[in-house]
């Protein structure tokens, strides 16, 4: 005879989810927000204000974003409706619309010169005219290329210019723009992070060196094998999903230095060779190929007894925009000064940026404790933007500040809590130096918004609550540079005005 299986009432099973129900609602209500203690470890339990209030901090992230959109196009219209008589009228109108918005660039009382250099660069471009070089550095947030690659396709779109800019020999991670394959012989070194390997801090302007060694061991079939080389390379292809401005590049600039011997530097691309050879130097040296098409891959090689220092291999053409992608994973943006002046001064010198942003803070956030840290990590940002201006007197400066960032606190992620001190402190440095602030805090909803963009959908941020997914990234980019050419349109209205 079968054993009978036992029949759940409806009625115990309701009762039983009521019982668990009220104990779970018991333990919310008595056990602290703050969490109890138990051999030394806090233990957190979900608090009644926890499930009132749940939704309240969520954000429509879309919405969000749309309402900023719309927000700088009714801002250009704003702008044209009105009927201004003069410079400052001008000024005037524009500080009164962007008072209260945080998607506009912001300037130390309302001076809404600080891009000015840089804008004026623009309004002259020209097929007779140099390129405009923008150097955009930044943390692991702009790593791959994010951010950067939606402005720069946008800018070159508008004023001309194609090629991804300045790229290292060796990544630390792959780019969306331009796939690279490199031989295994190359060293990268950085004057960020632990890597460390240039004396006298000669890292170029992107803190940033690589070098090919020749010889290398590798395990095959568990057998330790040295491996010789008299070469180094490093290869170049423009993703097919990249935007076209990307792969129509017809010039190519290698950075490089203090080569002990001379050094040979083929190019390949698409059956077409060409070397040059560069005798030994200390100091910084361009090697310039002018290309007769745009490739559809690239292929660098070095050669001689010994490597020379590469700080930068860039994709370019001689007229239009560059902006160039200076990813530093680990940094706070307080590197500069230690890098060599000499190198940096003539790199700079031969980029001749018109506009240096600095996109920095994430980094410090888990060890600023106060707000007098921040100001105090301020100083120090400030301090290294002035190195830098003083090695580019002709460049604006821009920075981006740390977008919202969570961390758990007491069982909940939230927004850390000296993150906008961070932010003002970033800000009053820029503001200090007569430049430009974009507030990437408060764009994305400001205090606890971080978690919202995780969990929209798709996803608009990783789930380490720190780094945008690249559809937040290029979302993020789009305003920024909706906001930067709206303030590009002012300065156009205000220079008719002036003279007229």
């Amino acid at each position: 005879m079968e054993e009978q299986q036992p029949i759940f009432h409806p009625a115990k099973i309701a009762l039983f989810i009521a019982a668990v129900i009220g104990v779970l609602t018991i333990f919310a209500v008595v056990i602290p927000e703050t969490g109890f203690t138990v051999g030394g470890k806090t233990f957190y339990f979900v608090s009644v204000n926890d499930i009132l209030h749940a939704d309240e901090d969520k954000i429509d992230v879309e919405a969000l974003i749309q309402a900023r959109k719309d927000s700088l196009e009714a801002y250009q219209a704003r702008l044209k409706e009105l009927k201004l008589q003069s410079e400052q009228d001008s000024l005037e109108a524009a500080a009164q619309i962007a008072a209260a918005d945080p998607t506009r660039l912001q300037y130390a009382n309302d001076d809404r010169d600080g891009l000015d250099i840089f804008f004026k660069a623009l309004a002259t471009a020209s097929a007779n005219n140099p390129s405009i070089r923008i150097l955009h550095y930044g943390d692991s947030q702009i790593e791959e290329d994010r951010i950067t690659s939606y402005v720069r396709q946008r800018l070159q779109a508008k004023f001309g210019g194609a090629g991804v800019g300045i790229m290292a020999p060796k990544g630390i991670t792959q780019s969306r723009s331009v796939a690279q394959y490199t031989s295994e012989n190359w060293s990268r070194y950085t004057e960020f992070g632990k890597s460390g390997g240039a004396t006298d801090g000669r890292y170029g302007a992107t803190a940033i060196m690589c070098k090919f060694v020749h010889h290398v061991s590798d395990s095959i079939d568990s057998v330790l094998v040295e491996k010789s080389f008299n070469s180094g390379f490093t290869t170049f292809t423009p993703r097919s999903k990249a935007h076209s401005s990307v792969r129509n590049f017809t010039r190519v600039r290698i950075f490089m230095g203090h080569n002990k011997a001379p050094s040979e530097v083929k190019l390949d691309y698409d059956g077409v060779e060409s070397t040059q050879v560069v005798d030994s130097n200390q100091m910084l040296q361009i090697v310039t190929f002018d290309l007769e098409k745009s490739p559809s891959k690239l292929k660098v090689t070095f050669s001689g007894k010994s490597s020379p220092e590469v700080y930068g291999i860039s994709m370019e053409t001689p007229n239009g925009v560059h902006m160039d992608n200076i990813s530093m994973r680990g940094s706070s943006g307080t590197i500069f000064r230690k890098l060599n002046k000499d190198i940096s001064r003539q790199m700079y010198a031969a980029l001749n940026p018109k506009l240096i942003i600095l996109q920095y803070g994430g980094n410090v956030m888990p060890y600023i404790k106060s707000k007098e840290k921040a100001e105090s990590y301020g100083k120090e940002f400030l301090a290294n933007m002035q190195r830098i201006k003083s090695l580019c007197p002709n460049a604006s400066f821009l920075v981006i500040g740390p977008s919202d960032m969570s961390t758990n606190i007491n069982g909940k992620m939230q927004t850390y809590p000296n993150l906008p001190h961070v932010r003002d402190a970033l800000k009053n440095a820029v503001f200090e130096m007569g430049g430009a602030y974009f507030d990437m805090y408060e764009v994305m909803g400001g205090e606890n918004s971080m978690p919202s963009w995780v969990e929209a959908n798709p996803p608009l941020a990783a789930k380490d609550y720190i780094h945008f997914s690249p559809r937040g990234a290029e979302k993020i980019a789009e305003i920024f540079y909706e906001s930067l050419l709206l303030d590009y349109e002012q300065y156009l209205q205000r220079i008719k005005l002036k003279k007229d």
